[in-house]
């Protein structure tokens, strides 16, 4: 029964969202620091697409009760970041960071990243909240 709460799928989804998040945010940290690198491409990190095809792809949902159950076909580690590279220039040394937009970009990731892993705090609270039978 403790198995079956701590393989909760919800906790893998928030721990994959996470890692692709962080994986987006060393990409616009790298296109910050090369703002000024002549013919320099900014990159962007797309995940999320892959990531609701994993979940709600066509494939089957089995639900599993038991461990010797078939597992539900759901699997995160095929999910992978997409690298996109911004090729129309932005400017006359051919770079094309914008740095109004990875700012923004940064900003949406932050957002996004906090509020991830304060639901993942939430969570994880309750079941000590349970586990410890209603006490603090």
């Amino acid at each position: 029964m403790v198995e079956g709460i701590f393989r909760n799928m919800g906790l893998k989804v928030v721990e994959k969202a996470v890692e692709m998040l962080k994986k987006r945010e060393e990409a616009i940290a790298s296109n910050i620091a090369n703002a000024d690198t002549p013919f320099f491409k900014s990159r962007k990190v797309e995940f999320e697409r892959s990531l609701r095809e994993a979940l709600y792809g066509d494939s089957l949902k089995l639900v599993t009760t038991d461990r010797r159950h078939i597992p539900n076909g759901v699997d995160l580690d095929e999910v992978e970041p997409t690298y996109r590279l911004k090729v129309y220039p932005g400017r006359n040394d051919l770079n094309t960071v914008n740095i109004d937009e990875e700012m923004a970009d940064y900003a949406k990731t932050h957002l996004k990243y906090n509020a991830l892993l304060s639901g993942y705090s939430f969570t994880l609270g309750m079941l000590k909240y349970v586990i410890g039978g209603g006490r603090r």
